[in-house]
């Protein structure tokens, strides 16, 4: 998402995603910002986190399936089309309906290298 005006740029969703929440796991310190994304509430982070994100995500990938592989490998793309651009944000939210309301909105994910 543009920081500006919050409208997103592209939006990945895989059912049963709960991989990515590690803030009820013992070890959260392999993950520290993972570790802040809720099943219950909106995570964001800047551009400025992309770096670190990146990391933990390519450390979960190696515990994960082939199609939350795939899942992550969308995640990290977002995160470095953020990384390149101190306009944008990428978040994380559990709430389905937020995405729907958000679909006229979505920009091809053409549009940032998809």
């Amino acid at each position: 998402m543009r920081k500006s005006d919050s409208v997103p740029l592209k939006k990945v969703y895989a059912a049963e995603n709960d991989y990515l929440t590690k803030e009820e796991k013992e070890d959260t310190s392999s993950y520290p910002l993972l570790s802040e994304v809720s099943s219950v509430d909106i995570c964001v982070f800047s551009s400025e986190d992309m770096s670190n994100l990146i990391k933990e995500l390519e450390i979960l990938k190696t515990t994960l399936s082939n199609n939350q592989y795939r899942h992550i490998d969308e995640i990290i793309k977002l995160a470095r089309a953020c990384e390149q651009n101190s306009e944008y944000i990428l978040g994380f939210t559990p709430f389905a309906t937020f995405l729907n309301d958000m679909e006229s909105k979505t920009i091809s994910s053409n549009e940032i290298g998809g």
